[in-house]
């Protein structure tokens, strides 16, 4: 394209919309030495926070008097590239647009409409744009913006690795204390008589995990998935007790003893869950002062809907 295509003019827009996530950073005007015809081209800059799919522009040229430079296409050029362009990414250039001569020094590029990757739709009238005096550098606005997605990938990811341990975590720590707990409680014995093993598992362990649940970075979303696998806990131990009570039923005298030994041992076991339950709850609270139990039981179930990270528009 460099040997066929040669540059007659190199320029910048003459109008400026600053709210527009979509700015364009040159333009040039190209001799097809094949055809000797005469092209346009526009290197666009997605300076905004999310990746663009479609941008509609209309252009307006003037020569060096002032007055319309393609008297053929007056009163301007419609063009639309559709294009995928992640946050920094430079665009455009493959479109070429025909142009009649090459007697235009100036452009005034409107940015009318822009479609995000999610579907988002932004219009901006020709009003809204103004002049270009101030000649914004785009191309360090566009590296600005590729600079700073890039340190938010790296962000999310480690915040993603954060998450996923504390997710795991949390499920194990809401199964393993009540367990131990449970444990502690049945075999009734004092702490002197504790080997320095048993102190370990089932004092200085359960301690730590319960301090490192508190002040573990989680996610609200994560934390609360995680207490609510806490409860299921409480809802096995019942249907354990209630097949047990079925299976016990006509055997005289049995079913009453192992009724108040399975009833006292789901009830121990309930209430030992709700321990961490709330523990993880208090602690996602810290992080999202909104979060209720309601919204926790919205945010896992199936189908639930609501907004995203990332469904805001950045310009």
């Amino acid at each position: 394209m460099a040997e066929r295509y040669i540059r007659q003019l190199v320029f910048t827009n003459e109008v400026d919309i600053p709210d527009s996530p979509v700015a364009v950073e040159k333009g040039a005007v190209l001799l097809d030495t094949k055809t000797n015809t005469y092209f346009l081209q526009l290197k666009l800059a997605n300076i905004g926070a999310v990746p663009v799919k479609s941008v509609r522009v209309y252009i307006e040229a003037f020569d060096k008097e002032g007055n319309p430079a393609y008297s053929g296409q007056t009163p301007g050029i419609a063009a639309e590239y559709s294009e995928t362009a992640q946050v920094g990414d430079a665009f455009g250039t493959r479109k070429l647009l025909p142009v009649p001569n090459n007697n235009a020094a100036s452009f005034r590029i409107y940015i009318e409409e822009i479609v995000t990757e999610k579907g988002y739709v932004l219009t901006f009238s020709r009003e809204q744009h103004i002049m270009n005096d101030a000649k914004r550098d785009i191309a360090r606005e566009r590296e600005a913006a590729l600079e700073a997605e890039r340190e938010a990938q790296e962000r999310r990811a480690r915040e993603n690795r954060i998450m996923w341990a504390s997710k795991w975590y949390h499920i194990v720590f809401a199964a393993l204390i009540p367990e131990m707990a449970r444990f502690m409680i049945q075999w009734n014995m004092s702490f002197l008589s504790y080997t320095p093993m048993r102190v370990f598992i089932f004092v200085i362990l359960p301690l730590a995990l319960i301090v490192f649940a508190w002040i573990s970075m989680g996610s609200p979303a994560l934390l609360g998935r995680s207490a609510i696998l806490a409860v299921i806990g409480p809802v096995l131990k019942y249907a354990y007790f209630r097949i047990s009570m079925n299976l016990l039923k006509g055997y005289y005298g049995l079913d009453r003893i192992y009724f108040d030994s399975y009833f006292r041992s789901f009830l121990i076991g309930a209430i030992l869950y709700i321990i961490p339950f709330l523990c993880i709850f208090f602690n996602a609270r810290r992080f999202d002062k909104s979060l209720g139990i309601m919204r926790i039981i919205r945010t896992v179930l199936p189908g639930s809907t609501g907004a995203k990270p990332g469904d805001n528009i950045g310009a």
